[in-house]
């Protein structure tokens, strides 16, 4: 069962969106695919203004090949009842929220700190996927990738 937004009154974790709703997971597994990230502190002004723009995005389902997540938090690490939100946060190493971390395979390819209107989100989002229709089909010299 999920619910179509997370609010404040949501407990602190890691939620996916899928098929219409948000769940609650206890794994983040972000190492197939390209997934979007929103760190958010239930205690931010700035968060809940970029709710506004996130959850709309995120319902109109534009991207069927991406998957979005919100990892929240009372306070960063620092007040977090959620031990795998908790770890993200610090493994990632957001320390300014809101954060959005664009992710390919398991690598951070674009970090967002703060606040963005919707069509510069958007803009983000698209240019990573221009980047991967490009290079699909290539494969890196020595894992590397410019």
């Amino acid at each position: 069962m999920g619910k179509d937004i997370i609010t404040v009154e949501d407990p602190d974790g890691l939620y996916l969106y899928e098929n219409g709703k948000w769940i609650k997971k206890d794994v983040a597994d972000f190492n197939k695919g390209i997934h979007v990230v929103y760190f958010d502190n239930k205690d931010c002004l700035a968060c809940r203004l970029f709710d506004m723009v996130w959850f709309p995005l995120v319902k109109s389902n534009e991207w069927k090949d991406i998957k979005f997540w919100v990892v929240i938090c009372s306070w960063f690490d620092k007040r977090c009842s959620d031990n795998l939100a908790k770890g993200l946060f610090k493994n990632y190493m957001v320390k300014a929220s809101p954060t959005t971390l664009i992710i390919k395979d398991g690598v951070v390819v674009d970090t967002i700190r703060g606040f963005l209107k919707i069509g510069e989100l958007k803009e983000r989002i698209e240019g990573i996927l221009k980047k991967q229709k490009k290079t699909s089909g290539e494969t890196a010299t020595k894992g590397f990738w410019c």
